[in-house]
């Protein structure tokens, strides 16, 4: 693990970031790959570093848009890396929270479950088009001899999460979704997503601007990234 201290490592990502892209976007990144990295324990900095970007005086609701932001990251991450790896966040997360602060309300809880199967599978058709375009296709024919897997992706972890952008924009999401692929060394779901990325709008410098927190996530947390797919194998589809 590298010797540099943690808010060290949020403090130089944060200030590199492009303003092209949303700038609290930074820490969904961050977040994300801290948890694919066995790095929860940190979310209650990180939770805290964020608090003091929003400046003195800042509002309850501000600082619960951050807390429903993290937890999110951990409730749509979860999908990719297991719960076990996201139960570190949350309970380090929780001990970070003010009790007015924390975004604990079961408003949205109720709403995914309340959502009649027709909407899931919907969603989850809009999001997997955009997504995967001219992949998708063939990305569901792989699939096609193990149904239940298949189902399980669809409804479950699109049609109730991935595909849910109410808290994280459509750039936030896959930001979401491809760090923890990255930092999972998931190679083949890491290369089909880097491709959603620039699909869903990101420039090639803005994508390697993404990348370059991922990896200092990981440098940071002791995880080896030189095998991981870089964004100049993908351009030739964008050209």
């Amino acid at each position: 693990m590298a010797t540099t201290s943690i808010q060290d490592l949020f403090e130089t990502i944060r200030k590199a970031f492009p303003e092209s892209l949303p700038q609290d976007s930074w820490y969904i990144i961050v977040a994300s790959a801290l948890l694919a990295t066995d790095g929860g324990e940190h979310f209650a900095a990180l939770y805290k570093y964020a608090l003091d970007q929003l400046g003195p005086g800042s509002s309850s609701e501000a600082r619960k848009n951050v807390s429903r932001r993290l937890r999110e990251v951990i409730i749509k991450t979860w999908t990719l890396i297991g719960l076990p790896k996201v139960f570190p966040a949350y309970y380090s997360l929780a001990s970070a929270e003010a009790p007015g602060d924390a975004a604990a309300d079961f408003e949205r809880s109720e709403r995914r479950a309340n959502l009649h199967p027709d909407q899931v599978t919907a969603r989850s058709q809009d999001w997997l088009k955009r997504e995967l375009a001219e992949d998708g296709e063939a990305v569901m024919k792989s699939l096609s001899a193990n149904p239940d897997l298949a189902w399980t992706i669809k409804f479950i972890q699109y049609g109730y999460f991935f595909a849910d952008t109410s808290v994280l924009d459509t750039i936030e999401n896959e930001f979401c979704i491809l760090a923890a692929l990255m930092g999972s060394g998931a190679k083949m779901a890491m290369f089909a997503h880097m491709k959603s990325l620039r699909r869903l709008g990101a420039s090639k410098s803005e994508a390697e601007a993404f990348q370059d927190v991922v990896v200092k996530v990981a440098a940071f947390q002791g995880t080896d990234n030189s095998s991981w797919h870089r964004f100049d194998e993908v351009e030739e589809f964008f050209e």
